[in-house]
């Protein structure tokens, strides 16, 4: 399916299947690693390439759990920030306190 003709930002104009919204999260997430700062890498231990390997290595796993709550297609915004919010606490570093 081809992810690029979807946007988180539309969502509540183009609904977006299920199968498409953890993979434009995924975009997300691996945005979000490439602008780890110096701050970020003290506080996940993780460096920008290790927080990106982590991402990708975690993504069909987290997508797979998150999948069997997730309603077929994904019309409102607070839905999708919701879901990413939930994709993000399972791929990405969690902070070392």
């Amino acid at each position: 399916m081809d992810i690029s003709q979807y946007s988180l930002a539309n969502v509540n104009e183009k609904p977006i299947p299920k199968e498409v919204i953890f993979k434009l999260w995924q975009e997300k997430a691996l945005k979000f690693c490439g602008n780890f700062t110096a701050e970020d890498v003290n506080l996940t231990k993780h460096t920008p390439v290790q927080c990106h390997d982590r991402v990708t290595k975690t993504h069909d796993n987290c997508e797979s759990t998150l999948m069997v709550g997730a309603p077929n297609m994904i019309s409102q915004k607070a839905v999708s920030k919701q879901l990413g919010q939930k994709y993000f606490s399972c791929v990405l570093p969690s902070p070392s306190l």
